[in-house]
């Protein structure tokens, strides 16, 4: 099986067989059933000692509740500096599971731990604080698809809280030191997670309130050698934020830098800054000065320069013939990029690319551009919007042709003529 972008894991897409033990029957002995269903399951995680047990052992916490959420004055804002506390505190592993390894006092001293410690510890600091929580337990996108109609423990591999307060419910991981509140990593959207509890057992869709978000607003000064410079700023919200968070502290900052600067080929980077690294519920926010000696191709009294400037799609992302599985996006998208490009004195516009709408079925995806001529500049908007998560195979040659169609367009030249 080939591997395609965009896709959980082709496990999920392979015709198996997989067999469970139902009955033991033996010779002067009465039938014995030993199949599970979700209520045998959940009755089992809830007494299990390292799992529904580890949830009530908060009272390692007491004592420092009050310092950490002192500036609290509601169960919403109590959550929340809890698990912020958490995710300051505790480095994950890189180890899946939902069994925990640990007891939460151990995780909290040593400051490290699985999903499955660091998870089931900061739901025993919030049920410690009296909120209503309850841990449920998922597959990632690597691990597969979990059927709700197959009661299969060995399914699961990850384990998250669920906190409710008043008619809201909010889906929580720690693991990830940058996912904003109720906004889980990429790899936990996955379907549906089980919740494990004594009266609230049942099921609850992953994907909440998570969404890709990223706005450019660039603004550059053309010269009449064909360079430019400027800034440009990008500002990153939801998952879009999570991974540009991760990126960041993940590398030396020369070297995220520099991978940026290999999606801007065209661009030297001259200074950088960036903003809310920490701040989860404000975007990331990152600032480049830019300049491109050869950003444009001067011919005689014209001037060529691409539409986008250096930013926008360079090439389609789907690039097969044929789709063998779906397209799965995972969550929502929304991306975003104003340009103001300042024109130099003694030109003027001779052809600017056309606007465009380009709209798949039922709006699943927008893309629009607009390009506006004003007094001595130019200014181009682009906005991708993907409103729906899974594609069929079926519907893969409309998706090709849509981001075919966006390339295309950003990939088109505006015309200067010297006057």
């Amino acid at each position: 099986m080939k591997p395609e972008p965009y896709i959980t894991t082709v496990k999920n897409y392979l015709s198996s067989i997989e067999f469970e033990l139902s009955m033991v029957r033996m010779p002067g002995l009465a039938p014995r059933d030993v199949s599970e269903n979700w209520v045998t399951i959940n009755e089992k995680l809830v007494e299990n000692e390292d799992f529904g047990r580890m949830v009530k052992k908060g009272n390692f916490i007491s004592d420092k509740l009050p310092g950490i959420t002192a500036n609290a004055t509601t169960d919403l804002e109590k959550a929340k500096a809890i698990s912020k506390h958490v995710q300051d505190r505790v480095k994950w592993n890189g180890n899946d599971g939902f069994l925990a390894n640990k007891v939460p006092r151990k995780v909290y001293e040593d400051r490290t731990g699985s999903v499955s410690d660091i998870n089931l510890m900061m739901i025993a600091m919030l049920n410690e604080a009296g909120l209503n929580v309850d841990p449920v337990i998922l597959s990632t996108r690597d691990h597969g698809v979990v059927m709700e109609m197959y009661p299969i423990i060995n399914k699961f591999n990850y384990v998250v809280g669920l906190v409710k307060i008043d008619t809201m419910q909010y889906l929580l991981d720690a693991t990830s030191p940058y996912a904003p509140f109720n906004t889980l990593p990429e790899r936990c959207l996955n379907g549906s997670g089980r919740i494990i509890s004594k009266k609230n057992a049942g099921w609850v869709k992953l994907l909440n309130s998570e969404i890709r978000n990223e706005y450019t607003n660039a603004t550059f000064t053309l010269t009449s050698d064909g360079s430019y410079t400027g800034t440009a700023t990008i500002t990153s919200g939801g998952l879009s934020g999570n991974e540009r968070r991760n990126s960041y502290k993940d590398e030396e900052q020369k070297d995220f830098i520099k991978e940026f600067n290999t999606e801007h080929s065209t661009w030297g980077i001259k200074d950088f800054s960036y903003l809310n690294l920490d701040t989860l519920d404000k975007p990331f926010v990152e600032t480049y000065t830019i300049e491109a000696s050869d950003g444009a191709q001067v011919s005689g009294d014209h001037i060529y320069l691409n539409l986008m400037a250096g930013l926008g799609l360079k090439s389609n992302p789907f690039k097969l013939e044929k789709r063998t599985y779906p397209v799965d996006f995972s969550c929502p998208t929304r991306e975003s990029i104003l340009i103001k490009i300042m024109l130099p004195e003694g030109w003027t516009v001779e052809e600017l690319p056309k606007p465009a709408l380009v709209t798949l079925p039922e709006k699943s995806a927008v893309f629009k551009l607009n390009v506006a001529p004003g007094s001595g500049f130019i200014q181009v908007s682009s906005t991708l919007s993907i409103n729906k998560i899974m594609f069929l195979p079926e519907e893969y040659e409309q998706l090709k042709e849509f981001f075919r169609l966006i390339a295309t367009k950003h990939a088109e030249q505006i015309v200067l003529k010297k006057v």
